[in-house]
């Protein structure tokens, strides 16, 4: 499916078995493991599961393709198939440089990385956490140095040393403030969001 959306190899891979969040692990023990052998077991073991009925409407496109496509390709090639992504996941890791990445109340901040694929990386992981999908085309939007509003949700600011992602505000400010972001180079539509949430000591 992400491939007839024009995807790269991290889109593709999409979810993993361990994903580290900044106060959590997300763990999902379960992602290789086929349906029917889920379903077998839940079966013998006489324990009740429940199966959303929307999983059978194919006018959704990962029901189209599941249906379509991926039930019948994993049923011939499981074992193949999860080689695969667990050398794609290998992958990512030497493809996405690796940064820090702080957050205080929805404010966002980290090194701005070498590539722009690690940019788009994160920027995008980021925006999902917080329930914004990026569009293809919003996503080819997001570059090193330009500050934009997406969705009029979220700015993304994007300078030489730094990449900052906060929800964006309009609100005045005092001009003692203003000047200090300016000398500090803050970029001009994060800083309504740090006005307004007293966030000058970040």
């Amino acid at each position: 499916m992400q491939l007839s959306r024009g995807s790269g190899l991290v889109e593709m891979v999409a979810m993993s078995e361990i994903e580290k969040r900044k106060k959590y692990t997300l763990v999902r023990p379960l992602l290789k493991i086929e349906k029917e052998r889920l379903q077998k077991y839940l079966d013998d073991n006489n324990i009740k599961y429940f199966i959303d009925e929307t999983n059978s409407d194919t006018k959704f496109a990962r029901n189209y393709f599941r249906h379509n496509f991926t039930n019948e390709l994993i049923k011939k090639s499981a074992k193949a198939i999860e080689r695969s992504f667990s050398y794609l996941e290998k992958d990512i890791d030497d493809l996405i440089e690796k940064v820090e990445i702080t957050n205080n109340l929805q404010l966002y901040k980290f090194t701005t990385p070498k590539t722009l694929r690690s940019l788009r990386y994160y920027v995008d992981k980021i925006l999902k956490e917080n329930g914004v999908l990026l569009s293809s085309a919003q996503r080819d939007e997001i570059n090193f140095e330009i500050e934009i509003v997406l969705s009029g949700k979220f700015v993304i600011a994007v300078t030489q040393n730094l990449t900052w992602i906060a929800p964006y505000l309009k609100v005045s400010m005092d001009k003692k403030f203003k000047e200090k972001c300016r000398v500090e180079k803050i970029p001009k539509k994060i800083r309504p969001y740090l006005f307004a949430n007293n966030l000058w000591f970040i």
